[in-house]
């Protein structure tokens, strides 16, 4: 049991020595935040030995200039407190702030460089609850335990050095009660370590299942899920709360038992020492003063006995955080990848038996052999499940294939730089996303560079000028959260505008009219035979509207490829 508990320390101490990265930059301000720790601890102290004078000089003796004496150098004690303690309590919340934002830009920038497969398998709102709520424990740890650590920890030392001065063998009778005091920290230690861990865990469950639900809105209202979903999600709610509770009862458990037994010991002192002052062997001004510190040592111990909640909070935050912080990139650039600036598409994209298997077991695609010559309009159709869209996820490296090889131009795709192989692609799917910015930023999202000039011209080639005209700003209008005060067929519009205007070689439509009324279908093919114009592109759809355009077409069923057929072909009928 000992040896799992000093475990369990050095592994606490380990996963803190984590942070020292982040905190190396803000060693000046820490420097000042611990000398101005000291200073407010010793002064902390000296105000309690100003007792003695007060009993002994002034009420005993009757000094009148030691009172004198004592009506400046009191307020100038508090005053040089105040500065200090405002120093030290604004340098903590900067650095503690500024750990946060180094941690929490870190983790957001992993998260988004991290591939599909990753996304797969963690839920955003998970991701979410870590880059806020674990984010906000170690903010917390760093802001308040090095205060409490050290400038009660250094409060409590001097006050024991000036209990020390004035009766040493009083001073011993209290430190027999630290060994009790140890053993409580350590029993409570354990415990915490499970309860945080869970709570934390919870928390991102919690993020989660709200998120599906603000998703799932309209599933949820016509279905009147409204009442089942609420059950579920009051569980999950219970479920945290009872492990907070458990974590709040442990946390005040630890300092309130220590205060009980500092009250036993102060009781002892009282009446030890109290019997000393009446037999004359002891001043009253030093017990007095004696007692004061005793006394005023109570809040830095609690304080100390507060920390273990506060650290292993933190620490389950961070665990978390680290989690995704050091989660090894999938889907990344060889080390040998090409060096050239940009990708030029030349003549062909090739895929030689590949085969796909998701991350939860289900075979996708199996011994897919394709190629796609350059200025081809190749059309893809199948039933839904069928692998259509892994397929093209594949060509931009969303997912690396299980087995098999992709080429452009004679060259396996994994050998390129991702960044330099997806300014060849550009994609336009079932709904296009748009961002809570101005519709011009939400064009120009692939060339951030692009003039007004160039966003309102692609903007035209994709026919949504037509409606952008008449907003109150016009390209300067906010799309608001994820665009929905627009139509499906404004989004994808929109969507073809950003394609147009990053002006791929290689051009994905997944599904692009699948939503579509009849109207809206007819804007947005028109604005796709601008698109497609001398590109080499890829089709999916079940429309054999949309797919006439196409130079030949795929049939894909169970992950393989069954037929092609060509658009006059009768058999385009079929797909529709």
């Amino acid at each position: 049991m000992k040896k799992e508990i000093f475990k369990n320390i050095l592994k606490d101490l380990a996963t803190l020595g984590q942070l020292a990265p982040y905190l190396r930059p803000l060693r000046n301000d820490f420097v000042v935040a611990a000398l101005s720790m000291g200073v407010v601890a010793a002064i902390s102290s000296a105000s309690m030995g100003l007792i003695k004078f007060l009993v002994d000089q002034i009420f005993i003796d009757n000094d009148r200039q030691m009172l004198v004496d004592l009506t400046w150098i009191v307020p100038v004690l508090f005053l040089f407190k105040s500065i200090f303690s405002y120093l030290l309590n604004y340098l903590m919340s900067k650095i503690g702030h500024a750990v946060a934002r180094s941690i929490r830009s870190e983790l957001v920038e992993k998260i988004l460089l991290q591939d599909h497969e990753f996304h797969s398998k963690i839920m955003g709102a998970d991701l979410l609850a870590r880059a806020t709520n674990d984010v906000a424990a170690v903010l917390n740890m760093i802001s308040n335990v090095p205060l409490f650590v050290m400038r009660d920890g250094m409060t409590v030392i001097f006050l024991l050095g000036l209990i020390f001065y004035l009766n040493a063998k009083f001073a011993l009778a209290i430190f027999a009660a630290i060994p009790i005091f140890v053993v409580l920290f350590i029993g409570f230690n354990a415990s915490l370590r499970r309860v945080t861990t869970r709570a934390q865990n919870l928390v991102g469950q919690i993020y989660s299942s709200i998120a599906e639900a603000l998703g799932g809105l309209s599933i949820i209202k016509i279905y009147l899920y409204e009442r089942p979903w609420i059950e579920r999600f009051n569980r999950q709610n219970e479920d945290h709360y009872k492990a907070m509770v458990k974590f709040q009862r442990l946390g005040a458990m630890s300092p309130s038992l220590m205060e009980f037994l500092s009250g036993i010991v102060m009781t002892l002192v009282l009446f030890w020492g109290g019997s000393e002052v009446i037999r004359g062997s002891w001043s009253a001004g030093d017990f007095m003063a004696f007692l004061g510190a005793a006394f005023a040592s109570y809040q830095p111990i609690k304080h100390l006995a507060q920390v273990n909640s506060i650290v292993q909070m933190g620490i389950a935050g961070w665990n978390r955080i680290a989690e995704i912080k050091d989660a090894p990139l999938v889907i990344s650039s060889a080390v040998n990848s090409r060096s050239t600036d940009a990708l030029d598409f030349h003549k062909d994209i090739e895929l030689r038996d590949v085969g796909f298997v998701y991350p939860d077991g289900r075979r996708a695609l199996k011994s897919i052999n394709l190629k796609i010559n350059k200025g081809e309009i190749l059309g893809i159709a199948g039933p839904s499940g069928s692998g259509k869209s892994t397929l093209v996820n594949l060509l931009v490296r969303f997912y690396d294939p299980a087995a098999g090889t992709i080429l452009i131009d004679g060259q396996d795709i994994s050998y390129w730089d991702t960044a330099k192989l997806r300014r060849l692609f550009a994609f336009v799917t079932q709904e296009s996303f748009l961002f809570n910015d101005t519709i011009a930023a939400n064009i120009a999202v692939g060339r951030p560079s692009a003039t007004l000039a160039e966003i309102e011209a692609a903007a035209k080639a994709a026919n949504a000028m037509e409606f952008i005209e008449r907003l109150p700003e016009g390209l300067r209008t906010m799309a608001g959260e994820r665009g929905l005060s627009f139509s499906a067929g404004q989004r994808q519009r929109l969507g073809i505008a950003r394609a147009v205007l990053k002006n791929p070689q290689i051009l994905i439509l997944d599904e692009a009219t699948s939503n579509l009324d009849p109207e809206s279908e007819d804007y947005v093919l028109s604005a796709l035979v601008n698109l497609l114009k001398n590109k080499t592109a890829i089709v999916i759809s079940h429309r054999a509207k949309t797919l006439e355009s196409a130079d030949r077409i795929i049939v894909v069923e169970n992950g393989e490829i069954v037929e092609e057929i060509r658009p006059r072909s009768s058999r385009l009928t079929v797909l529709r």
